[in-house]
């Protein structure tokens, strides 16, 4: 760098001065792809826990209301692994693996 107020070439520099491969749309697809994942994984993993704990509760005695405010808040919690598991596949996919491969392109020092 010849000019000390320069901005150094970083991994997440804007796509026109670096060939960074990660556009507006490349995040846009990692989002909606996250989304439709989480969604959908969301709802079949809440079906599968909610038929159990309702034939559990069922079995125990439980009314309606209570089995409804349980599912609830036990398909709130299994929803959050699943997010989570979604974001980190579709993050290394669309957003990690194609950062890493143009640093290795560009011979950039990737961080550890």
């Amino acid at each position: 760098m010849s000019n000390p107020y320069e901005s150094p070439v970083t991994l997440i520099s804007p796509p026109a001065e670096t060939g960074n491969p990660i556009t507006e749309g490349t995040i846009f697809k990692c989002w909606l792809i996250f989304f439709l994942m989480a969604t959908v994984l969301g709802f079949f993993a809440g079906i599968v826990i909610g038929v159990v704990f309702g034939g559990v509760m069922g079995a125990m005695g439980g009314n309606v209301a209570q089995i409804q405010r349980w599912s609830t808040v036990l398909g709130f919690f299994v929803g959050i692994p699943v997010s989570y598991i979604c974001f980190r596949s579709c993050v290394n996919r669309f957003v990690i693996a194609p950062l890493l491969a143009s640093a290795r392109v560009r011979k950039l020092e990737v961080p550890q």
